[in-house]
């Protein structure tokens, strides 16, 4: 099997259609002939093509950005205050659970929730726990509370803690 390069030679009126230079390369002859340079004439002339082509980048360049991100202050705000407790009592875990929701109630928290053993509830940007679990006879109660100001969290532990 044989393979054979025909290399076409061009005529004088091919090899002069590039602008008056005389070139053996077609691309040269595509990028010069008259039909690419009526092309550019109208591009050039409108340059609202190249306004449009920047317009058309811009947009895409645009819709690929990523978001601002936020500032390093309000993805670290100061944490909440927890403030604990724990005591013994002589009762079973169920009736230390309904205790622990009626003391809740009683301090107008909202949303009281009683899961098994486990209580909690909010009260305005505060949220309490009471936990029971059963301690032989006994039952320990551990009780815990969240919120931004100290004084409020404090005095909330104090009153849930004195009322089991």
């Amino acid at each position: 099997m044989s393979y054979s390069l025909c290399v076409q030679s061009l005529n004088k009126t091919q090899q002069f259609a590039a602008g008056g230079r005389r070139t053996p390369f077609k691309w040269l002859l595509r990028r010069h002939s008259k039909v690419a340079a009526v092309l550019r004439r109208y591009m050039l002339k409108g340059v609202s093509m190249k306004y449009l082509s920047i317009l058309i980048l811009v947009a895409v360049a645009g819709c690929s950005s990523n978001p601002p991100r936020p500032a390093s202050e309000t993805l670290f705000l100061d944490p909440p205050h927890l403030w604990s407790g724990q005591k013994i009592v002589r009762q079973t875990p169920a009736s230390c659970a309904s205790n622990g929701v009626k003391i809740l109630e009683s301090l107008s928290f909202v949303g009281v929730v009683k899961n098994g053993s486990y209580v909690y509830g909010n009260l305005m940007a505060n949220r309490a726990a009471i936990k029971c679990v059963p301690n032989g006879q006994d039952t320990f109660v551990y009780a815990a509370v969240a919120g931004p100001e100290k004084k409020q969290v404090e005095r909330l532990r104090n009153e849930i803690v004195w009322r089991l």
